[in-house]
């Protein structure tokens, strides 16, 4: 018996110690399995999705940026060009550089001499016109990406009437500004805007377009030159002075608001503007549906083109530019 009991006291002396020495409790034990499971389930547990966010496409609010340098002759018609370009739903810049009567050369030289001549007009796409002023032609050229820049020359008649007078008005003057344009500013499309025969009857001192002929004269030289100019330079031309002899032809009468300057009401901004529109955008004018309205200034009144009229001069505008051989290629942004 007393065998037994040592033997018993000796199996509980060792369970202690064992116990003590890090051996399993019940209390502490689990099942293997258990553990195993929630391990796989913590292993296996879907990461967070990492969502990216969509690039904005560069192009997606992109403008068409014009600039139109010229003189008073770039003035009137970007009005409604923008009027033509809303109703396709085309968003565009464009901006008027000008010193009234400003020929080429004077262009170029202010150019190189920095002199701020200029008076730089943002004719805003909803109506509104805001300017920088007085800023010379470098702070214009570098005012914004310009997909288009353009240049004119001022024809008077005592110079229209003459080709190699009108030629020698504008070389090397027009070589060198688009020499200086291509070289700074390369990405830009560069055109030369023809502009108009004075209408018959005009007259000023010793100046006059007496007649159809000397009209038709000044025409053909002008565009003879402008011609010249864009193939000489490899620019493209946009043929204002051709819609206006088409329109003349087919009986627009008066396209001016006093003899050179195209009107509002007699239809001349509005015909300059569809040519620049088609030319630019390869799109036709014929089913456009801006129609340009003004203000009398003696009655208040709120005038518009007669909708034969506004054909007459939309066919003309269409015919120049179908005829057109030099046309702009120009990438209309995106939207």
């Amino acid at each position: 018996m007393k065998t037994q009991f040592r033997l018993f006291a000796l199996f509980l002396l060792l369970a202690t110690l064992l116990t003590s020495c890090g051996g399993p409790s019940l209390a502490s034990t689990e099942p293997e399995a258990t553990k195993t499971e929630e391990a796989a389930t913590k292993e296996t547990k879907p990461a967070p999705v990492e969502i990216k966010k969509e690039q904005p496409d560069p192009t997606a609010d992109r403008y068409l940026n014009v600039l139109v340098i010229g003189n008073s002759f770039s003035t009137g018609w970007p009005d409604e060009l923008n009027g033509l370009f809303t109703a396709a739903g085309i968003k565009v810049n464009i901006f008027t550089v000008y010193y009234s009567g400003c020929p080429v050369s004077a262009h170029w030289n202010w150019l190189k001499s920095g002199q701020k001549h200029y008076r730089l007009r943002h004719h805003e796409q909803d109506g509104g016109i805001s300017d920088d002023d007085p800023v010379n032609l470098e702070y214009c050229l570098k005012k914004k990406n310009w997909d288009v820049i353009s240049l004119q020359q001022h024809f008077g008649p005592n110079i229209a009437v003459d080709y190699d007078k009108a030629l020698k008005s504008c070389e090397p003057f027009v070589k060198d500004l688009y020499d200086y344009i291509k070289e700074n500013y390369p990405k830009s499309k560069l055109v030369w805007h023809q502009t108009w025969a004075y209408e018959v009857g005009w007259k000023r001192d010793d100046q006059s377009v007496p007649d159809l002929a000397c009209q038709t004269l000044c025409h053909e030289n002008i565009r003879a030159v402008s011609i010249k100019m864009a193939q000489d330079n490899g620019v493209a031309l946009i043929p204002s002075g051709d819609a206006f002899a088409i329109a003349r032809a087919n009986g627009s009468g008066d396209l001016s608001r006093d003899g050179y300057h195209d009107g509002k009401i007699t239809g001349g901004q509005y015909l300059n503007a569809c040519t620049w529109f088609e030319s630019l955008t390869g799109m036709s004018c014929l089913d456009n549906s801006f129609r340009p309205k003004y203000k009398n200034e003696q009655t208040g009144e709120i005038e518009a083109i007669s909708e034969e009229r506004i054909k007459l001069l939309q066919n003309a505008a269409h015919e120049a530019v179908a005829n057109n051989t030099l046309k702009p290629e120009i990438q209309l942004p995106q939207h």
